[in-house]
This record gives structure tokens, C-alpha cells and sequence, in this order.
């Protein structure tokens, strides 16, 4: 299913929000970044920053799909991330929630799930 975008925009412009005295990080959209094989791979928003001279780097994905995420969703994005180093945490973002499996699956990944309409039932993994 193809993703419309305005979740997408309204995550992005939060974050700007949030970042914007902030000389040391820097926000990209639909960052293309070489994974451990050297082929490009996107990421929907990565967060690049510096703490005590520390780099962290923050990827986020972003679901807008009318259907609930699902675990195997949830999967590639994990798989995703693993194959790119520099890459300390993993956010996923949809607007219509997960499925049961998709919920569970991050405790296993190190992935914090967010959703709008499902906030209350998403764990934090930090």
C-alpha cells in the first residue's frame, strides 16, 4: 500500500520543531544511506545528533497505510536497520496502529512503536 505522506510531513515538522536551537542535530527526509553491503537504502526520517561528543543516530520509519501494521512490517524494518551500523534507534510510526504480533515483536528488536490512535497500547523498548 503506498504511504499518502501527511503523517509522514506532520512527524517531520514536529521533530524540526523540537531540534530547531539545536546546532548539533540535523533531520533529513527519505535519507538514502549505504547499508554494510554499500547499496543505498532509505530510511523515512533519520536523525543525526551529538551528545557529550557521541554520536546517535535515530531512524524512523512511517506508516500511513489504512490497515494496521503487521508483524512482518515490523520484521523488515528491523532487518533494515541491521544491515546499517551507524544506526542506534529504531522508531516505527504508523497512523493506524499495529497488529497484535506487531506490538509484540518489537521487545525482541529494540524498536519503539508509535501510533496515534493506539498510543496507550505501544511499550516503549528503552
Amino acid at each position: 500500500m503506498k504511504e499518502n505522506g501527511k503523517t509522514l510531513e506532520r512527524i517531520i515538522r514536529l521533530i524540526e520543531e523540537t531540534f530547531i536551537n539545536n546546532a548539533n542535530t540535523q533531520i533529513f527526509k527519505n535519507y538514502k544511506i549505504n547499508n554494510n553491503s554499500g547499496n543505498k537504502r532509505e530510511i523515512d526520517i533519520l536523525i543525526k545528533s551529538k551528545v557529550n561528543n557521541y554520536e546517535i543516530i535515530i531512524a524512523i520509519e512511517c506508516k500511513d497505510y489504512k490497515r494496521k501494521v503487521s508483524a512482518k512490517e515490523v520484521e523488515a524494518f528491523n532487518s533494515k536497520c541491521l544491515r546499517i551500523n551507524s544506526i542506534n534507534k529504531k522508531v516505527l510510526i504508523s497512523q493506524n496502529g499495529f497488529q497484535k504480533d506487531a506490538i509484540e515483536s518489537p521487545r525482541d528488536f529494540g524498536i519503539d512503536l508509535r501510533s496515534e490512535e493506539h498510543t496507550s497500547e505501544l511499550q516503549s523498548q528503552n
